[in-house]
């Protein structure tokens, strides 16, 4: 093999190593219960059955365990049943495919790297530069601890795949100008790249800017040129693809969106003002990524409040600027910042998103972030002060970087180290002690899951999952006093929920109270005496204790109140 040759395969092969250094370890992590669960670990039924592969093109991610309907992840769910078929419920394989996938993503942003500086410096010298400078994007995307909870949590490779698919597609529309011979191949395949990356996940619609700032920016486009003859039929064969795919989403879910009617507590003008902060939080994640943690309660957000409110809106006003200022003068700097913001906008919460903070979102967007960090490192050489400096710096960032991941990803090891981790760094998140809780539920550890659950309960008291778990914990540690408790607080809490009554009637039968039984069930018929199971519970428990009198008047009602109920349709 001849040097150039070497030279051309070694940064790629290191930045493979690199990935595989970093990720490797995770091969022996399990699932954790925060979606694995729901997608893959209980959802076998559903990706063994290979036609479901079609019907995953035609409903939500979680149509085997949720009512939710704005999750459309077709391709999301292609990938788990491909892994289905291969390792069965083996994690190490789940977790193989993502640390592909990631080093697939690393690759394909050093390629495009090295396209777009090639193309932003035109035709000389400097490709050992180009290269140099396009291995430290690759390599600050590819360990960069934002990263850890894309690549070590199988529910985050949605992430995975969208950064892949978009960088790809982005790829291919810049080699349609470099190999012209190929040129209608490339196009085509950007077009579907960028279609698949829709189906991945619904935030690839704000890539779609990326196309036509490209023309402008890095190819120096005149805006005439662009909207005109074939420029503007290749900028509209994008725009036609997301317009089916809101099309397709409308006519699965009844609306383009969707999310509004599931998360549209704030009021929109709020989420307008909120932007700005949740912008901010997002890419301290990218420069600072000192604070990561599966959750990030919104509450505890600083910069929603004056004066600090005006960092926030200077900081997101600035990176538009830069985005803006350099997109004549230094292109791919410019473009690169788009990149950035794009990535950032489905963030933002004006589209209502469940949780509003999570880290994995941020792996399409930390793309645009490397790349522009290293484009300006590039830039700085061109000073006599930075000349030797710079890649240096750069370097050592990437060094550091991948020293916070490897201490982060031990975390994403199974989900009690998950949520222990998470209720360290906020002791006041609550969805933390829930879902520890049901992991120590899983492993029969009740004195542990009560624990957990008594602290959930104090933080939303009104929650009836938590209370109806922690009353099954009481039962099942051989508490039932406690579990009768937890009974009598959930009716306070909803005195007309006659199911309530149900519930506590079912429990004493269980613990053989029969007054608290009957006391119970006759309770539950002063506020409705029409509900035919509490007649038809009341009955049968008359009759297991010989009063067979009540038992056939209160089995003759429920009979009764059963032929007048309606059919069910």
């Amino acid at each position: 093999m001849n040097p150039a040759s070497r030279n051309r395969h070694l940064f790629p092969a290191l930045l493979v190593a690199a990935v595989v250094l970093l990720y490797g370890r995770t091969l022996t992590y399990d699932f954790v219960n925060y979606d694995d669960y729901d997608l893959v670990v209980r959802n076998t039924d559903f990706l063994k059955d290979p036609g479901n592969i079609l019907t995953s093109f035609a409903t939500h991610a979680f149509t085997s365990h949720r009512e939710e309907g704005v999750y459309y992840r077709p391709v999301l769910l292609l990938s788990y049943f491909a892994d289905y078929a291969v390792w069965g419920v083996d994690p190490a394989g789940f977790h193989l495919t993502n640390v592909i996938l990631h080093a697939a993503a690393t690759l394909l942003l050093f390629f495009l790297a090295v396209g777009l500086l090639r193309q932003a410096r035109g035709a000389g010298a400097g490709a050992d530069d180009d290269r140099l400078i396009a291995f430290f994007a690759a390599l600050l995307f590819a360990v960069h601890p934002v990263q850890t909870e894309s690549v070590a949590w199988v529910a985050g490779r949605n992430d995975v795949l969208l950064g892949l698919l978009v960088t790809a597609s982005l790829w291919c529309y810049v080699l349609q100008y470099r190999e012209p011979k190929r040129r209608p191949a490339m196009f085509i395949l950007s077009a579907v790249l960028y279609a698949a990356a829709l189906l991945t996940k619904e935030s690839a619609i704000f890539f779609l800017p990326l196309v036509p700032l490209y023309e402008l920016g890095v190819r120096r486009e005149s805006p005439v040129t662009l909207f005109s003859g074939e420029k503007l039929m290749r900028v509209s064969v994008f725009l036609v693809i997301a317009a089916a795919y809101l099309a397709a989403r409308y006519n699965i879910f009844g609306a383009f969106i969707g999310a509004e009617k599931l998360y549209g507590k704030i009021p929109l003008d709020n989420r307008f003002l909120m932007a700005p902060g949740l912008a901010l939080t997002s890419l301290l994640f990218l420069v600072w990524p000192a604070d990561l943690n599966i959750v990030h309660p919104i509450e505890n957000v600083p910069w929603f409040e004056w004066p600090a409110i005006l960092v926030a809106v200077a900081v997101a006003a600035g990176l538009c600027f830069v985005a803006v200022r350099y997109f004549r003068k230094e292109p791919l700097l410019g473009w690169s910042t788009a990149w950035l913001i794009t990535g950032l906008v489905p963030l933002l919460n004006i589209f209502p998103l469940a949780v509003p903070i999570l880290e994995h979102r941020l792996y399409a967007a930390s793309a645009g972030f490397a790349l522009a960090a290293a484009v300006f490192a590039g830039k700085l050489r061109t000073f006599s002060a930075f000349r030797n400096a710079a890649m240096p710096l750069l370097a050592a960032a990437c060094f550091i970087l991948a020293a916070v991941a490897w201490a982060r990803l031990p975390v994403w090891k199974n989900s009690e180290r998950l949520w222990l981790d998470a209720i360290e760094k906020e002791p006041g998140a609550s969805r933390s002690y829930f879902n520890l809780a049901g992991y120590y539920f899983e492993q029969q550890k009740f004195d542990r899951t009560i624990s957990l659950l008594e602290t959930y309960v104090r933080l939303k008291p009104d929650d009836f999952t938590g209370l109806a778990k922690l009353r099954q914990s009481y039962f099942l540690a051989g508490r039932p006093d406690e579990a009768a408790r937890v009974c009598r607080t959930l009716i306070d809490q909803n005195p007309r929920n006659v199911g309530r009554y149900v519930e506590a009637g079912v429990l004493f039968e269980r613990m053989g109270l029969s007054d608290s039984v009957i006391a119970v069930y006759e309770e539950g018929l002063r506020v409705d005496s029409t509900f035919h199971q509490l007649h038809r519970r009341l009955g049968a428990w008359y009759r297991s204790t010989g009063n067979t009198g009540k038992a056939a008047w209160h089995i003759r009602i429920a009979d009764s109140l059963e032929r007048l109920s309606p059919m069910p349709q």
